[in-house]
């Protein structure tokens, strides 16, 4: 499969599992729970949204299986998106209202750390955050494509330099060779003389 194909795979997997979950949370939320003064059972209602959520991380991982990282990836933005403030603005814009000026129910989520040092987390700290992850993996969106070939060209340059280093050994080697061939040459007894050479004395 192509990168490109992959990635366009899992933002739009990515897009419409945020979406459907935003949905969710309005329509079970909002039009049964609090709508019946349902609250009371707020704890058993969240426990079964984050199931839904790993159910569709886990969906998405099987169906993204053969796009590699991607589907780490998917998992990875799906959670931290839907955790940290961008489903709640989902919620509240597909619902068409505003978001209210403070969220005191999100204060104990971890991945919205973008929070003052008392009091509740506001809409501009929900931004805030929601902002920050959405810049994090769009960052990794564009980063991803480039490693294998960043990969490739550091093992081209490495090979390059491995056969440039073997070729520089064996020259070395090969004059060293010489010149001991030589050295030893000259070293071995009874060895003839050039023509050139004078005479002995008698």
């Amino acid at each position: 499969m192509a990168r490109s194909t992959a990635r366009g795979r899992v933002v739009l997997a990515l897009l419409i599992a945020l979406g459907f979950y935003a949905l969710s949370d309005i329509l079970l939320w909002q039009r049964i729970f609090e709508a019946h003064g349902l609250s009371v059972f707020d704890p058993d209602y969240q426990t079964g949204h984050v199931a839904v959520l790993i159910g569709m991380m886990a969906v998405g991982a099987v169906l993204l299986l053969d796009s590699g990282l991607w589907a780490l990836w998917f998992q990875g933005a799906l959670y931290t998106l839907a955790f940290g403030g961008v489903e709640d603005i989902l919620y509240y814009w597909l619902d068409g209202r505003p978001i209210p000026a403070a969220l005191p129910w999100l204060d104990r989520s971890r991945l919205i750390f973008v929070r003052p040092l008392s009091g509740d987390v506001t809409n501009l700290e929900v931004l805030a955050s929601a902002a920050f992850w959405v810049a994090v993996w769009l960052s990794l969106l564009l980063v991803l494509p480039r490693l294998p070939a960043s990969r490739e060209k550091l093992k081209a340059l490495l090979a390059a330099g491995t056969a440039a280093g073997r070729r520089v050994s064996a020259r070395c080697a090969a004059r060293n060779g010489g010149a001991a061939r030589s050295n030893f040459q000259r070293s071995l007894p009874g060895r003839p003389r050039s023509p050139a050479s004078p005479s002995a004395p008698p």
